[in-house]
């Protein structure tokens, strides 16, 4: 990602502890929350990451993965979210700001392509409407995990890892008390991942679909 434009003052970023702009109004960010296709629109919002460091330049691997437990996940070997504080964000990291403050992901990628066309609402309104979700950030020799309930932050923790493996996993689960339908098409997801116009050669492109009921 690209660095922090100047223009950001932590008095202006709208922040997700003032939860009702999503939870009691997520209509009015995805439209009708029965609809089975619900699961996918907030699933395009976890890869303007991923998508960034694609036309960045900067990862070789994107892997998308579905499991048996209502979990989604999108992963890119790039480069990794900052952990540190960053005064001009109040007292968050990227790491937290990307999963806090609204459309942040958008503001601060490096291409314009993301700003304008991937992140719709940002990673703050999937994490509003998830029951669980999870940022991974593989830096520096150390695993990092910043996990939020409901949109609530938890904890982080850091745990070291010889793996040497670099990047970020974005990991949600969504609300089923929040949309009625949780269950992702992960062709659908495909075909939209592919209709992009963006440059994927040379990136090793995954999907890795563990869902028992997907294997009938």
């Amino acid at each position: 990602m690209d660095t922090l434009p100047d223009s950001y003052e932590p008095n202006e970023l709208r922040h997700i502890t003032d939860l009702e702009h999503f939870h009691k109004r997520p209509s009015m960010y995805f439209g009708d929350l029965g609809a089975a296709t619900i699961p996918n629109c907030l699933a395009r919002e976890a890869y303007c990451l991923a998508i960034d460091q694609i036309v960045a330049k900067n990862c070789t691997r994107v892997t998308t993965e579905f499991t048996d437990d209502g979990f989604a996940s999108v992963s890119h070997n790039g480069t990794p979210l900052a952990v540190t504080i960053d005064p001009r964000l109040g007292d968050l990291s990227e790491m937290r700001a990307v999963a806090e403050l609204m459309r942040f992901c958008a503001e601060y990628a490096a291409s314009e392509y993301v700003h304008s066309s991937i992140c719709k609402n940002g990673m703050t309104a999937l994490n509003a409407l998830c029951e669980r979700f999870e940022l991974h950030n593989y830096s520096g020799g150390t695993h990092y995990i910043s996990t939020y309930n409901r949109g609530v932050y938890e904890s982080l923790q850091a745990k070291m890892d010889a793996s040497n493996q670099t990047g970020v996993t974005v990991k949600f689960k969504p609300d089923g008390n929040m949309v009625h339908y949780t269950a992702f098409d992960a062709i659908q997801l495909q075909q939209w991942f592919a209709s992009l116009p963006i440059d994927t050669e040379g990136i090793e492109i995954n999907w890795i679909d563990r869902r028992d009921s997907m294997k009938q």
